[in-house]
């Protein structure tokens, strides 16, 4: 079992915690884009912002990131700089006390028991459940990312966003200046693949920010008007 001394929503404080439970998922309900030009225009909105606080949350079948990122700059869109939105991503990291209420609160009694049986007189509040998502990476307080983002309509809700493709529609700033899709940024992280092994045009693609904005911005239609002669 894995254990882990990184800071996250679920322990404020760094400190030790053991992973029992490490898990991702494949969306195949989920919408798949080819592009960024497709991206673009299926999203409500495309900001580039930075983390500044999250939070995780249990749910019924996934447990919920909650970021508050604030706009640095605007892509597309309506929003503004300076604004502060919320963007919720279905991965993250929760305890297994976490696990177990947010299960009861979704009416899920007999998972919520097993659970309960399952880590019985152990400290509940140090055992760790951590869900990647699709190919997602961990949230982090001052992280820099470029968002494709949908607008959500859930109840109670305001001004909060989902990326329109997960891991695909966020480009994390892994340096000064240079963006790559933390979908790339996973699978080096989790060494899925041997970056020797691939070809150059197999490499994950990096860009600046000028050049991301370039990537779904349609280039200007042409209009052949004939002239009189």
């Amino acid at each position: 079992m894995e254990v882990s001394k990184k800071e996250t929503a679920a322990f404020p404080e760094e400190k030790p915690r053991e992973v029992v439970e490490s898990r991702s998922w494949n969306p195949e309900y989920s919408r798949y884009y080819t592009s960024n030009h497709d991206r673009a225009y299926h999203s409500d909105q495309i900001i580039y912002g930075q983390v500044t606080d999250f939070s995780c949350e249990a749910g019924r079948n996934f447990i919920f990131t909650y970021e508050k990122v604030q706009i640095r700059e605007v892509l597309q869109g309506d929003l503004n700089v300076g604004d502060t939105i919320s963007v919720v991503k279905w991965s993250g990291e929760v305890t297994v006390r976490e696990m177990i209420d947010g299960k009861r609160a979704a009416g899920l009694e007999e998972e919520a028991a097993a659970y309960e049986e399952e880590y019985k007189g152990k400290d509940l509040d140090s055992l760790v459940i951590h869900d990647s998502g699709y190919h997602d990476i961990d949230s982090e307080i001052g992280q820099k990312s470029v968002y494709f983002l949908e607008e959500l309509d859930w109840e109670d809700t305001k001004n909060l966003y989902a990326r329109i493709d997960a891991s695909k529609s966020q480009y994390l700033e892994i340096s000064d200046g240079v963006f790559e899709s933390t979908f790339d940024v996973f699978k080096e992280r989790t060494d899925e693949e041997d970056s020797d092994s691939r070809d150059a045009s197999e490499k994950p693609s990096l860009y600046t920010l000028e050049e991301l904005v370039e990537s779904f911005t349609p280039p200007p239609v042409s209009l052949n008007i004939p002239t009189a002669g």
